[in-house]
């Protein structure tokens, strides 16, 4: 049996099948946990801590998020992209900082606030 990437989650989310949009997928993937990581290290909690304070489905939740903005950039010149909907196109800004909705969700987990 296959093993499962880790930017499985990411991939699955973004709807992401094509090989080039996968690879670009494991990119963002990578990214987004340095991102969340940082993150977390700058609210308190040691590197080597994080498993044990935060949910699994929070961190997950939280990488995925950041890694959805920075997929989304790629195809968001000037920071808007379309998307196609049963009625038309829909225009959406892709948010400047990836973090955003990360942030939210590991919040209450962090020791110290945000500056």
């Amino acid at each position: 049996m296959a093993e499962i990437p880790e930017y499985e989650p990411l991939r699955s989310y973004v709807d992401a099948t094509e090989t080039a949009d996968v690879a670009f997928v494991a990119k963002c993937w990578a990214q987004a946990t340095k991102l969340v990581t940082r993150a977390i290290v700058e609210g308190g909690v040691a590197e080597a801590d994080i498993a044990d304070t935060i949910d699994a489905e929070v961190l997950e939740g939280a990488i995925v998020d950041c890694g959805s903005e920075l997929y989304h950039r790629r195809n968001a010149p000037f920071g808007v992209t379309t998307f196609a909907t049963s009625d038309g196109a829909t225009s959406a800004r892709v948010a400047a900082d990836p973090m955003v909705r990360a942030r939210v969700m590991i919040s209450d987990y962090l020791k110290a606030g945000f500056a």
